[in-house]
């Protein structure tokens, strides 16, 4: 009777599992996902994890079908001392892998800013000698994969 009765409660726990079960989704594997407000192929795919105080910022920039693409490291910080209305900067370092156009550029700063009710500013730079692109940034979807 003990064994029946073992088997019978292992089962029912089985079906209930079973139904609860969701079906696999293309979820996307990103968090944020930013662009150029004019489209010019820069892209970032973004993740974030926190660490203690810190936000560790982590994601791809580009697509590995294109050109210039490479991992993205960076921190998601609010500068000490600033006004509340500043809000967040996002700095990021990108690692270009330019798939054998070995004189172009290897890497990217850029600093996003964002502004409680405003638009996404974005300083980019490739070099320290090289002068700074200055532009907004727009969020879209993220792909799922």
């Amino acid at each position: 009777m003990r064994t029946y009765r073992f088997v019978t409660i292992a089962i029912t726990a089985l079906i209930v599992i079973a139904a609860s079960a969701r079906p696999v989704s293309a979820a996307s594997p990103w968090q944020l996902c930013l662009r150029d407000e004019l489209g010019g192929g820069n892209t970032y795919y973004l993740n974030f994890t926190v660490q203690g105080n810190a936000i560790i910022v982590s994601g791809t920039y580009g697509q590995g079908g294109q050109d210039t693409h490479g991992p993205v490291f960076g921190t998601l910080a609010k500068p000490q001392g600033t006004s509340p209305s500043l809000g967040f900067e996002l700095g990021l370092t990108v690692t270009v892998a330019n798939m054998g156009d070995y004189n172009g550029v290897n890497t990217q700063n850029i600093v996003f800013v964002f502004v409680p009710n405003g638009p996404i500013g974005y300083k980019r730079w490739f070099n320290s000698s090289a002068t700074f692109e200055q532009g907004i940034a727009v969020p879209f979807i993220c792909p799922a994969q």
